[in-house]
């Protein structure tokens, strides 16, 4: 576990900070930028995310538009995205990550991105730590 202080104290912390490989990393602008990057990640490659496409919700919001930064790695190059978040698909696409759009209708109405509505229950390959 790593602590990140003064960056964001809500829920889904991958509306903030996704990491998509060892070495890179999407983080959200309006959240963190040189002045409080936790140092986990200096020396990454990161993609600042300046605008995220709002896709709207029903009713009631229960996550904030940055839902749209919440996206799956399949694996190291493969990447699941909201279809609509065409700067961050773009960012992706620059640095060689493959990019399946597809759309999470009510993924602010429901609270939840691809990554949270998720689960790997069968992994092939080796644990591997990002963060050493």
């Amino acid at each position: 576990m790593h602590t990140c202080d003064n960056i964001y104290s809500g829920f889904h912390v991958d509306t903030t900070i996704t990491v998509v490989r060892p070495g890179l990393v999407v983080m959200n602008a309006e959240r963190v930028g040189e002045q409080n990057l936790p140092s986990l990640f200096k020396g990454w490659d990161i993609i600042y995310i300046e605008q995220i496409v709002d896709t709207g919700y029903i009713d009631t919001a229960l996550c904030s538009e940055w839902i749209g930064m919440n996206f799956l790695m399949v694996n190291p190059n493969l990447a699941v995205v909201d279809k609509n978040q065409y700067p961050l698909i773009r960012e992706l696409e620059k640095r060689n990550v493959d990019v399946i759009p597809l759309q999470l209708r009510h993924s602010r109405t429901l609270g939840g991105g691809f990554h949270c509505v998720t689960l790997d229950v069968r992994r092939q390959g080796s644990l591997e730590n990002y963060c050493a």
